[in-house]
């Protein structure tokens, strides 16, 4: 009987980790990654900040007690879209891209003279990307070469050095 009341919580906790993740992940596309707290006051938004920290220090063997913290988060968010949305705070723009690095880094590209105000994330124009790729000509060489291909890893070019073998080649 217990070993099945756990398998129900943890089935319940997986569940409400989904539901977490879709509302999170809705924000994130509405409003910007992890812009939404900033697009309502001071007030709410150390609150939901509160209820964030809550939920990374919910003690990972009790699950009710993580299911209890998501479930709040899921309110929080729901309660902070609402509010952005009655006082017809801005959604992301249509033209910015947002992004994150396979290690973690979240990014953002935003048109030429976009502003944007949430600042825990790198923001780029798109005059910065060309520099960059300016810079790297070997990628827009490749890219102009093989335009439907897609990037997946780039790595740095051996040298001589860097073998530790003795084939001559």
């Amino acid at each position: 009987m217990v070993a099945e009341f756990k398998k129900d919580n943890h089935t319940a906790l997986t569940m409400v980790m989904q539901k977490f993740d879709l509302v999170r992940d809705t924000m994130n596309t509405k409003w910007g990654i992890n812009n939404l707290k900033f697009l309502v006051d001071i007030d709410i938004r150390q609150k939901f900040e509160a209820q964030e920290k809550l939920l990374v220090q919910a003690d990972e063997n009790d699950v009710a007690l993580q299911i209890q913290r998501y479930e709040a988060m899921i309110r929080a968010y729901t309660y902070l879209d609402r509010v952005a949305d009655e006082a017809n705070m801005p959604q992301i723009h249509e033209h910015i891209i947002e992004g994150k690095t396979d290690d973690g880094y979240l990014f953002r590209i935003v048109p030429d003279g976009q502003h944007y105000y949430a600042d825990e994330i790198a923001t780029f124009t798109t005059t910065e990307i060309a520099k960059l790729l300016k810079h790297s000509s070997m990628i827009l060489e490749f890219k102009s070469k093989f335009p439907r291909s897609h990037i997946k890893e780039i790595r740095n070019k051996m040298v001589e050095d860097d073998l530790e073998d003795e084939i001559p080649f």
